[in-house]
């Protein structure tokens, strides 16, 4: 942990345009590793959450990560007679640096703070002395930390599954990103991590070279992986269609939002207040959320907000994923039955004996591509819709993307070869269980040879409609079975199909 933080400081200081002097580098790496030590375990806030924009350690408590590294070799007890046989991830890219469009505006909102700021105060004239350290060329590309999280991610799968890959050859291992260069740049360094993986766990007989893993990349792939950009009907009806995201707009002009304008332009100055609008305050928190993600640490932009302050925006981030990528339409996410497709297919050939099957397949998207698998999947679904007048409601929501949706965030299908029905999967027969999908619970097969574990961000994740840790792959095929047999073209349909949502 110590560690991470010191080469996290610095990679900082190369990053920011300030030369730290290799004596004043000691010193601070130990202050830091002191705290570090002084940390209480048992903590259990997470302060550095900022929906899409969350570093995805940053998702995880102290505990939560201690728990998650330790890569316990069978988290669930039903499958004590089953072996992982196939692992099936989508992977949203590490952490990045802004857009474009973004780092043009923190310019101008900079700007207007030396401008209008008021010089009596103390965060106006740290404000005066801060840097933009985002460079142009840099946009959207993926950053040191977005690489390092890849990298440790997929050593973490590698020790989390060694039977998949002991002897695996690069044909048994498919590597697929969209054709974006920070999904690119992830799929490269997770093959790094892939490597250094089989040498922890002393697979001599597997792949030394990560040159052998070639990661597709084309048309064909964004079809799969940025399929709401490629979809004509989405388009139309979602991102060109300002009805679409009404419960944004509302939430932009309501008492929440106010309120956090209102406090913020009082640190800055009376006059500040003339000037600035919600879409300053987005780009502030902006601000604050990628220079903690990208640079670590926490970024000084942060203290201009209260904890409340920081949840009012981070709700606003989630209605737009819900409304533009998730439950608010089903255009946003039915056309994500291609993809799920794709993530079952290797799964056929285990279960129909073919014994060349793949291995591990690993798909590189973004964050509409996680959040519309999600929604398809029916995960992460509150009762009620998130919407502008029910933002004290979902305080405790399941959908919120600094959750679910950080950067490096992944969904793993993990499939087991079984030789026999463990007693703990009869006696947890007919347990309640959540909402399906659609209809009934179906029951258990009787012999089921092979079972599917889901694992979100590395946290083992029941199928809604199932009550245990595992599925048997029948089941899968049970459950959504309207979502397989019923993947038309949603893209270019002129009205809505019959079938029922999930």
């Amino acid at each position: 942990m110590s560690l991470y933080i010191a080469t996290m400081f610095i990679r900082l200081g190369r990053r920011t345009r300030v030369r730290i002097p290799p004596v004043a580098t000691c010193f601070s790496l130990l202050f830091i590793a002191s705290q570090v030590s002084t940390q209480d375990p048992r903590g259990s806030v997470k302060p550095d959450i900022f929906a899409t924009n969350t570093k995805y350690d940053s998702s995880f408590t102290w505990l939560e990560r201690t728990e998650r590294d330790k890569i316990p070799a069978e988290k669930c007890p039903h499958l004590r007679q089953c072996k992982p046989v196939h692992v099936s991830m989508l992977v949203r890219h590490g952490t990045r640096y802004p857009e474009k469009r973004i780092i043009g505006k923190i310019d101008y909102v900079v700007s207007s703070i030396r401008h209008y700021g008021s010089k009596e105060k103390d965060i106006v004239n740290v404000m005066r002395r801060w840097q933009n350290s985002f460079e142009w060329q840099d946009a959207m590309m993926l950053s040191e930390t977005g690489k390092w999280e890849m990298e440790e991610l997929a050593g973490r799968t590698v020790q989390r599954f060694p039977a998949v890959f002991h002897g695996a050859k690069p044909e048994s291992l498919r590597i697929v990103s969209s054709t974006k260069n920070r999904t690119i740049d992830s799929a490269s360094a997770f093959v790094r991590g892939i490597c250094n993986g089989l040498k922890e766990i002393k697979a001599a007989d597997s792949i030394k070279d990560p040159r052998k893993l070639k990661t597709e990349a084309g048309p064909h792939t964004d079809k799969l992986l940025v399929f709401l950009e490629k979809c004509k009907k989405w388009a139309e009806e979602v991102e060109g269609n300002p009805d679409a995201l009404q419960e944004v707009s509302k939430f932009l002009e309501g008492p929440e939002v106010r309120s956090v304008l209102k406090n913020v332009t009082s640190q800055l100055g009376p006059s500040v207040l003339l000037d600035f609008s919600a879409a300053h305050l987005k780009v502030m928190w902006t601000i604050c959320a990628m220079e903690t993600a990208v640079y670590g640490g926490r970024s000084i932009w942060c203290d201009l907000f209260r904890p409340e302050d920081l949840q009012v925006l981070e709700y606003l981030s989630d209605l737009n994923s819900y409304w533009k990528h998730g439950y608010g339409h089903s255009v946003n996410y039915r056309p994500g039955c291609a993809l799920l497709q794709e993530m079952l297919k290797p799964m056929e050939g285990f279960v129909s004996g073919n014994k060349s099957s793949l291995r591990g397949q690993f798909l590189f998207g973004h964050t509409d591509t996680l959040v519309a698998l999600y929604s398809l999947l029916g995960l992460f679904k509150d009762r009620a819709p998130l919407r502008a007048d029910n933002f004290a409601e979902h305080k405790n929501r399941v959908f919120r993307t600094s959750l679910i949706s950080p950067f490096g965030a992944n969904l793993a299908l993990v499939l087991y070869k079984c030789d026999g029905v463990s007693p703990c999967d009869q006696s947890e027969q007919g347990k309640p269980t959540q909402d399906a999908p659609q209809g009934s619970q179906p029951d258990d097969p009787a012999g089921s040879k092979f079972r599917v574990m889901m694992m979100v961000n590395e946290r083992v994740e029941q199928f809604p409609g199932w009550h245990q840790a595992s599925c048997p792959y029948e089941v899968i095929r049970m459950l959504y079975k309207d979502v397989l047999e019923h993947c038309e073209d949603w893209c270019n349909m002129s009205g809505e199909k019959s079938h029922p949502e999930l």
